[in-house]
């Protein structure tokens, strides 16, 4: 096992194997998201497209590796609330957060205790509290694994298409902001 704590800008740094390897994980990953959310959403993915599209200066990669595969990973990123503030989707009481984006294991390496390993390592290296994620409502097997380590439902919203102003609106899906503080 080895987890590897990278700056989203330092990918550039990777070679050629490490970043199609990645750009491989993140291709699957957004064909597994399809079952979750809207079809016409999920798009092939270029690492060099999805690393210049990425506006977030604090962004970090957790990449996990098991005999030397790249098996798993997460975003995150830290913010700071004040006056609780509406960041993205949800409001939060003040102070500093961890917000988690992206969690995703290959298929066939679930239910190893690798996310057990990740989340260890966050709690030990990154932050302890003031963890925040979302996750779809449908995805029983993430809510189960977030309750088992402390994270504890929210708030639930649904996620529209709708846009200020105007009367259109298509529901994509129902999900939960889960802390663990």
């Amino acid at each position: 096992m080895k987890i590897i704590n990278i700056k989203f800008t330092d990918i550039n740094k990777f070679n050629k194997q490490q970043k199609d390897e990645l750009e491989n994980l993140l291709n699957i990953e957004h064909k597994h998201w399809a079952n979750f959310y809207n079809k016409d959403l999920i798009k092939k993915i270029n690492l060099d497209e999805y690393i210049n599209r990425n506006r977030i200066k604090n962004l970090h990669f957790l990449l996990y590796y098991k005999e030397k595969k790249l098996v798993g990973r997460i975003e995150y990123h830290e913010y700071n609330v004040n006056d609780k503030i509406i960041k993205n989707r949800f409001i939060y009481k003040n102070g500093t957060y961890l917000w988690i984006t992206n969690v995703f294991i290959l298929e066939e390496y679930r239910r190893q205790g690798i996310l057990h390993n990740i989340f260890d390592y966050i709690f030990k290296n990154i932050s302890n509290k003031n963890v925040a994620l979302a996750v779809n409502k449908s995805n029983i097997n993430a809510l189960k694994a977030y309750e088992k380590f402390g994270f504890k439902k929210i708030i639930e919203r649904k996620v529209t298409s709708k846009l200020v102003g105007s009367n259109d609106c298509t529901e994509y899906f129902v999900e939960y902001l889960m802390t663990k503080e």
